[in-house]
């Protein structure tokens, strides 16, 4: 239980983060004309909730938390592609070089960004949300696993095998050759 020092100091850092909820909200892709009202229900359900936050340190990934879900559940809500509006913006030069680096390279000259964004939104869930979060938006694996409430070595195994799909797309000529890796083995 926190006292209510703590728990004044803990609202008044919520608030701080008003701008960073907004453009969580729009990173999520919801239209803009839903974004005010979404993000003040995002705020409210923090404000009552914010005597449960363990670790004060945590505030923005719990933050991102509450934001995403209530952005997939205005999604389910409004039968909107979220996930189609969340990745149209990934670009390939947002993506570092990795393991599977000749992939990337074939896609030089081969591939438009949209491209690569339908081949991403393509995957199985949750995989194009840890491509988004991991290069779109440079957190950890660590990070990612606790934003996901997920564990650690199953983000590493979904994005590694992202990474091979996405590879035998792009060798198999992209757009929306989605590819089972369990039937190429």
């Amino acid at each position: 239980m926190i006292t209510e020092k703590e728990r004044e100091e803990r609202i008044d850092l919520l608030c701080e983060k008003y701008s960073l909820v907004k453009d969580l909200v729009a990173i999520f892709g919801v239209p803009e004309e839903y974004r005010e009202d979404l993000v003040q229900d995002i705020m409210v359900s923090a404000y009552r909730n914010i005597h449960e936050l363990r670790e004060i340190e945590k505030l923005n990934s719990w933050l991102y938390k509450i934001a995403y879900r209530s952005a997939i559940f205005f999604s389910k809500e409004r039968k909107l592609r979220l996930e189609r509006e969340v990745y149209n913006d990934v670009l390939i030069e947002d993506i570092p070089d990795s393991s599977s680096k000749e992939a990337w390279e074939l896609c030089d000259g081969f591939l438009e960004d949209e491209d690569l964004a339908d081949m991403v939104a393509s995957l199985k869930p949750p995989a194009p949300i840890i491509i988004r979060l991991r290069f779109g938006d440079g957190y950890s694996l660590k990070e990612i696993a606790e934003i996901l409430n997920m564990n650690y070595s199953t983000v590493k195994v979904i994005e590694h095998r992202a990474f091979k799909q996405l590879k035998a797309m792009i060798i198999k000529g992209g757009k929306g050759k989605n590819v089972d890796m369990d039937q190429e083995a």
